[in-house]
Formats: structure tokens, C-alpha cells, sequence
């Protein structure tokens, strides 16, 4: 969310949503040249993002062996985390303007590529093999040899996350803490409002490892405004429960989601997932609902203490943002703004098809920050907080934390 002088962007927005054609149009002409202010809130400073630290130094990136099935979950040592900051980019001014993500789909898009949906990519100063030279992609938008750095570079981050959260702003204004989504996403991390936990596992070397079990699930928080800290902040050592959500049947050993498989390399850890991954963000009301994230993977600066520098990227289909725009009374003008927003086509390369109400077939690529700080998890399963600790706040994951599907079609012709 952007900031032009006061009232310009509300005043604006109130007075062409019954003219929905114009809407997105609006919103990004506002938001055109803003810059994110920085916001006091208890003595926190609230800066959308921090200037990453780039990992660009390391020629060659080392990830796991695609295929590789996780070691045995307690092998080695484990580590555990929680994530204390999670941050959303502002919207790029254009294709060199560095965001979080990765390149999902393999291709350099340019606003002329189809393949891409016709929504260009951007650039990476984490990650810089998702940059490529201009002489070295092909007519099909992939990269014969990747990793670039410089304002020069062909961008591939595939990132629709920051332009979906102007909209969803400008939809939602009066439901976030001044209008902004992005900072309530920043809000309910640091408060523990939403509580995501990382395990690293079968670690032999916590600087180098080739390979390692990573178990991403929704954590409890156990400690209250007199353990160390307060309840408006993250420290180290707090003590968490596995939410009940995460796991089958009650067991802690037995979580919903399969173990990622990760590789340590120079303290980088990188890790990919098979399954979905269940990441707290915030919905209309405002509420938590976990998004099921496809295609997920994440590189971070690890060492016992946390995590810094961290990049999340991953996918979402429609059918998972399409109930946080449920309650506006256009339906399909709603299906019409999210199909703009679809940059990675299906498995017959399709983005959406023009009907009565748009038909969505592609997804829409994820991108965010974040860091982590050591936590203690103890093998306990909660629903909610015990009494007396924190978040003492109203807000609690929606549908018990799991997702429920959404039937788009009921949504078009509702």
C-alpha cells in the first residue's frame, strides 16, 4: 500500500467501486511513484521491508537433488524455528526493481510472452540465477546460462504477490490497520497472532549439509507477557505447541503435510516441497486463513540463533484467494480483477478464458520476506492457546486453520 497526500487514494477508490471497470486501473495509477512511509507502532519501526542481504556472491547455488526423499526425521540434530517477520514487497516500478520470489515456470516473461500470462517478471538481488543475461535467452523466454546481476538482467521472478495486495487493500481498506494488508501481515507475525514454525532436521552440520528433513507447521504459542519479551514481540527460546490443524489425528508425529528436503550449503539452507505448505495470511474481517502454497521453496541465512535474509516463493490457485474477495456483491466483476492477476498457466497453458464470468485455469505466483528466531517446541497438540498466554488477540485462524476448498464455478454463477 502506498501513501499519496492524505485521503487521495480512499477518496478516490470509494468513488469508482461502483464503477468496477475502472478499479484496477485506478489503483495503480495512484500507486504509481509512492513510497512506503515508515510507521511507529509500541516503538516498533514498521518498514515494509529491509534491504536484503544478497546471497548473489555464491556463483553457484546448491539446492537439493529434485527427487530426493528427506532423511529420517530425528537423524542428527534439530533445529527449531519460528517466524518472526514476514514482509510483502510494495508493488515494482518495473521488471528491474528487485522483489522476493524465485522463477517458477522457467521462463524470462516479457509482457508479449503468453507463456507467462502476459505479466512481465521481475528482478532478484537475493537469488540472481533468476536473473539472466539478454544474450542468452531464446526466443521462448528461457535462459541458456542463469545468473545475472545488475540492472542490465532479464528478470525472471515470478511475484504477482505485491499488485494482488494493492487490490485486495483497496477492497478491503477499512478492515486493516491503516488500509494496509501489509502491515497487518507484518502485525500478526510480530505479536504471535500467527504463529509459523520450521524445523530443520537430520542436521549433521549446521553450515554445510547436503541433506536435511525441513517440516513447516502452525505453531501455539505457550509463553505470556511475563516470560521474556511481551506479547507485541518475537524472542528467542519462546515456547510453542504443535496446533492441532498440522497434524493426523492428534500425533505429533504424524503432520499433514510431508517433510521438505533441504540442502545446506555455506549456511544458505534451500529447501523444496512435494506437498502444499499452510502459511497464515491475512483475510477480510480481519481474520487468518491459512493459504495452501503449491510449489514451494525457501532460502535463508541460517545459523542456531535464526534465520536472516529470508525468500519465500510458491504458487496459489484462485480457487484459494477467490473467498477472501467472497462478500463484494459483483461476483464476476471479482473473477475479472483476480484473473489479472494469473501469471503462471496450467499444464495445457492456459491462463483464463473470456465467458460470462471468467474462467481461471493458471495460478498466481507468491513472493515474501522473512526471518526466523530460535524457538522451543514442545510435544504437545492445542487447538488454542492455554489460558493466560499469548496473543490475547480476537483474531484466530480461520476454518480451525485448514483450508477448505472453494468452488470457483459456484462463485461465477452465484
Amino acid at each position: 500500500m502506498c501513501y499519496p497526500p492524505h485521503g487521495l487514494l480512499h477518496t478516490t477508490l470509494m468513488g469508482t467501486i461502483a464503477n468496477r471497470g475502472v478499479f484496477v486501473a485506478v489503483v495503480f495509477v495512484v500507486c504509481a511513484g509512492c513510497e512506503a512511509p515508515r510507521q511507529t507502532d509500541a516503538g516498533l519501526v514498521l518498514d515494509v521491508v529491509a534491504p536484503p542481504q544478497t546471497r548473489c556472491e555464491l556463483s553457484t547455488p546448491v539446492w537439493p537433488e529434485r527427487n530426493t526423499a528427506p532423511p529420517q526425521w530425528g537423524s542428527g540434530q534439530t533445529f527449531t524455528y519460528a517466524v518472526s517477520e514476514m514482509t510483502v514487497d510494495q508493488t515494482p516500478r518495473g521488471s528491474e526493481t528487485p522483489i522476493a520470489g524465485f522463477d517458477l515456470d522457467g521462463r524470462f516473461t516479457e509482457y508479449s510472452d503468453p507463456g507467462g500470462c502476459g505479466v512481465e517478471d521481475s528482478m532478484s538481488a537475493l537469488e540472481c540465477e533468476n536473473n539472466c543475461s539478454p544474450s542468452y535467452v531464446s526466443r521462448d523466454g528461457r535462459c541458456a546460462r542463469a545468473g545475472c546481476f545488475g540492472t542490465s538482467c532479464r528478470a525472471g521472478v515470478d511475484n504477482r504477490l505485491p499488485a494482488l495486495l494493492d487490490a485486495f487493500s483497496a477492497f478491503r481498506y477499512d478492515d486493516f490497520e491503516s488500509g494496509d494488508v501489509r502491515r497487518s501481515i507484518q502485525q500478526v507475525y510480530r505479536r504471535g497472532q500467527a504463529s509459523l514454525l520450521v524445523q530443520v532436521s537430520g542436521v549433521d552440520r549446521l553450515d554445510d549439509d547436503d541433506l536435511v528433513a525441513v517440516r513447516v507447521v502452525r505453531g501455539v504459542p505457550l509463553y505470556s507477557a511475563g516470560d521474556a519479551g511481551t506479547c507485541s514481540s518475537m524472542v528467542a527460546d519462546q515456547h510453542y505447541a504443535v496446533a492441532s490443524s498440522a497434524v493426523i489425528g492428534g500425533d505429533i508425529a504424524r503432520p499433514r503435510v510431508r517433510d521438505g528436503v533441504g540442502r545446506i550449503h555455506r549456511g544458505v539452507l534451500r529447501a523444496r516441497f512435494s506437498d502444499e505448505i499452510h502459511v497464515p495470511f491475512i483475510d477480510s474481517g480481519p481474520s487468518i486463513r491459512d493459504w495452501p502454497i503449491e510449489s514451494a521453496q525457501f532460502a535463508i541465512n541460517l545459523t542456531q540463533e535464526g534465520g536472516t535474509a529470508g525468500n519465500l516463493g510458491g504458487a496459489i490457485t484462485t480457487q484459494t484467494l477467490l473467498p477472501s474477495f467472497g462478500t463484494m456483491p459483483n461476483a464476476a466483476a471479482i473473477a475479472g480483477i483476480v484473473s489479472g492477476f494469473v501469471d503462471l498457466p496450467d499444464s495445457n497453458d492456459r491462463c483464463w478464458e473470456q465467458r460470462a464470468c471468467r474462467e481461471i485455469f493458471g495460478r498466481i505466483s507468491i513472493g515474501v520476506h522473512f526471518s526466523l528466531v530460535r524457538a522451543v517446541l514442545e510435544p504437545r497438540v492445542l487447538d488454542a492457546p492455554p489460558a493466560g498466554a499469548c496473543p490475547s488477540s480476537p483474531l484466530v485462524p480461520r476454518d480451525g486453520g485448514v483450508y477448505e476448498r472453494f468452488d470457483a464455478s459456484s462463485f461465477c454463477h452465484r
